[in-house]
């Protein structure tokens, strides 16, 4: 399950890369749902796509949720109901993949809260209206106190974007 799918392309890729696997997409936005639905016809996917919040979620009944650049736009104090609910919705052993950005790296992550500003608040290209880029080590915490056992994964090696990714494992 991706939550925050958006256009789906995460999942269209996946889908690709791995044709048995069955996919859900959640997004708020139904028009990044039915933008999703278009490239899912056009690339012959096959999956579930929903304008839906995770809460509305059945418990254990996913191995894997994927949250790419989503967490960012939420306020931080709802990150906590958000991943205990992912948690949740894992079953056993399954896997959390969460991509956000760390901020450690300033002059990488100036250039991505620019970038960000200008998508966001200023062209309005995704819901949100604030910001929410907490230290690695409070996303970690965070995670932990979930329940997960997280490894972190940096990915910015090479990028002008401070990309990272947490897996958190039930």
């Amino acid at each position: 399950m991706d939550l925050g799918c958006g256009h789906g392309l995460f999942l269209a890729l996946a889908k690709r890369e791995k044709t048995q696997l069955q996919v859900i997409g959640i997004d708020l936005s139904e028009e990044k749902i039915a933008g999703a639905r278009l490239l899912f016809n056009s690339a012959g996917t096959v999956g579930r796509l929903a304008v839906a919040d995770i809460a509305d979620f059945p418990r254990e009944t996913v191995d894997a949720i994927s949250m790419i650049d989503v967490l960012y736009l939420v306020p931080i104090e709802q990150w906590d109901r958000i991943l205990r609910t992912c948690y949740d919705c894992l079953r056993p052993g399954g896997t959390l993949l969460l991509k956000e950005m760390d901020r450690t790296n300033r002059w990488k992550f100036a250039l991505l809260y620019f970038e960000e500003t200008l998508a966001v608040k200023i062209l309005g290209l995704t819901l949100g209206k604030q910001f929410s880029f907490p230290q690695p080590a409070e996303i970690r915490r965070r995670m932990e106190s979930a329940g997960f056992a997280v490894r972190v994964i940096p990915l910015h090696a090479g990028y002008f974007v401070p990309h990272q990714l947490w897996l958190g494992t039930k």
